[in-house]
């Protein structure tokens, strides 16, 4: 089985589907390759630009945006959630963070709380579409992946 072609490149096959669910070993596995070609490209861009912020690196997030975040939608359907549950998962973390910020102006000790509370929802939620078991068969946004690719 060859994981580079069926889970990297199948994101880009299935580009703009938002429809259907991930498996979580889908997701992982481009996961994993999206960080390796991030690494590659961070790479040359400070070979060759002296920076990690070259263009390279900028061109690949704008190419890899929309299947990256069709591949998360397709994941959260996987246990129940609606793809609008992505922007909890986005907002949530950000406005915990901003809040925190905030409040280490006047209060320092409310302040790293919040930012506290900030960065373990930010590494809940990043970690939730990874670890977080699919539902067991059929769920309102489709069929079983793993029953389809045993």
């Amino acid at each position: 089985m060859n994981y580079f072609d069926e889970y990297y490149l199948g994101a880009f096959k299935k580009f703009a589907t938002f429809s259907g669910r991930a498996r979580r070993k889908e997701y992982g596995w481009f996961c994993v390759f999206n960080f390796i070609v991030s690494l590659i490209l961070g790479i040359i861009d400070v070979l060759v630009f002296g920076d990690a912020d070259g263009i390279f690196g900028s061109i690949y997030g704008l190419v890899i945006f929309i299947p990256s975040l069709a591949l998360l939608v397709r994941r959260v359907h996987d246990f129940g959630k609606s793809g609008w549950f992505v922007l909890v998962m986005i907002f949530v973390p950000t406005i915990a963070l901003i809040v925190g910020l905030l409040f280490i102006q006047t209060s320092k000790e409310l302040g790293m709380l919040f930012l506290i509370i900030a960065l373990a929802l930010f590494f809940y939620f990043v970690f939730l579409p990874i670890f977080k078991k699919g539902d067991d068969g059929e769920n309102a946004y489709g069929s079983d992946p793993k029953a389809l690719n045993l």
